[in-house]
């Protein structure tokens, strides 16, 4: 297994505070191309490092009525 650099840390970073991140953002931010940085993305599930891309939902800001659990 490769050890993670100082980039996938953070990618890794950029991804947890937002992880609908467009990677064109990522990329601007850590000095790589989009691609490159979907490459490091798809490594990491890869890895077992990222598992999933989830959705925490508030429910007490959704109209009464409106199931979401």
């Amino acid at each position: 297994m490769r050890d993670l650099d100082e980039t996938d840390l953070e990618i890794l970073q950029l991804l947890m505070s937002n992880a609908r991140r467009p990677y064109s953002d990522i990329a601007d931010i850590v000095g790589l191309s989009a691609p490159a940085v979907s490459d490091r993305v798809a490594r990491l599930q890869e890895m077992g490092i990222i598992n999933r891309f989830t959705l925490d939902v508030d429910g007490s800001q959704l109209r009464k009525g409106i199931p979401c659990c």
